[in-house]
């Protein structure tokens, strides 16, 4: 980021620009060749828009539970917690290197409305390892608790029969420093409350079209097993991510070559003179 700043005077019949994006370069160009101001307005410009576009986050996962109704939960949740008992994953996100971790957002609530304990365990697969039962392969692994800001509530589920009704949070975390991502391929994220198992913590579902998750039952099961293939329920997670360092630069390039390709047009079609 910075400042662009465009400064144009005369000066003993020059044309003085002094441009400069605060507080590194300044540039003169002769009078007369108002084409080259162009050029280089037109770059700083340029660039100062494309550099936003390009340094917008990435956004990966389904998103949020649907609403059957203004603040209703039109879908269920499933236990995923720690230390034993049922636990959740999400299908692979795809990414290529460069596209690091920056946050993670997710939603869930707690069985019977318990009191909440927004303590998680949060871990990252790659694709080097895939989803693997053994968590010292996830190249991520760590407790994070989210800050009360970082928590609103989304909607509540409803319930039904001898299900109680259940208030549905939006959890926010951003990493304290990106998570690097190194390798291209499909990274999987499961999220871990650290409860008791007799105040089971809901990770809720979204109907996204890949339609899968992962889960197993510790200490029984280890193992992953993919749930539902073909059907309508993906996990509630969206993640952001940092854009590839390449497209920035190349989006650099691209104005300046627009920028070059507009002077030498207008040089073209200065007429001649004696």
């Amino acid at each position: 980021g910075g400042l662009a700043i465009v400064e144009i005077g005369c000066d003993d019949g020059k044309l003085i620009e002094e441009s400069a994006w605060w507080p590194f370069t300044s540039v003169t160009h002769p009078a007369g060749d108002y084409a080259m101001r162009l050029v280089f307005t037109f770059i700083t410009l340029g660039s100062m828009g494309l550099a936003s576009l390009s340094q917008a986050a990435i956004i990966k996962g389904p998103g949020a539970p649907e609403l059957a109704s203004p603040g209703v939960v039109a879908t269920s949740g499933h236990v995923s917690q720690l230390p034993d008992g049922f636990q959740q994953a999400t299908t692979p996100i795809t990414l290529k290197p460069g596209q690091d971790f920056l946050k993670i957002t997710f939603w869930g609530g707690y069985e019977n409305d318990a009191t909440p304990n927004d303590n998680f365990t949060l871990r990252i697969w790659g694709p080097a390892t895939g989803l693997t039962s053994d968590p010292s392969d996830a190249f991520y692994n760590q407790s994070i608790t989210i800050d009360p800001s970082d928590k609103t509530v989304y909607g509540t589920d409803p319930g039904s029969g001898s299900i109680l009704p259940k208030t549905v949070y939006q959890y926010s975390f951003d990493f304290p420093s990106p998570v690097a991502v190194s390798d291209a391929g499909g990274y999987f994220i499961s999220v871990l409350n650290n409860t008791p198992t007799d105040e089971g913590w809901l990770w809720y579902s979204h109907s996204a079209s890949s339609g899968q998750r992962y889960t197993r039952a510790l200490p029984v099961d280890p193992d992953w097993l993919l749930l539902n293939p073909g059907s309508t329920r993906d996990l509630a997670f969206q993640t952001e991510h940092a854009p590839e360092p390449g497209s920035i630069a190349l989006l650099s390039v691209a104005a300046v070559g627009l920028a070059f390709g507009a002077w030498r047009r207008r040089k073209k079609q200065k007429p001649a003179t004696d």
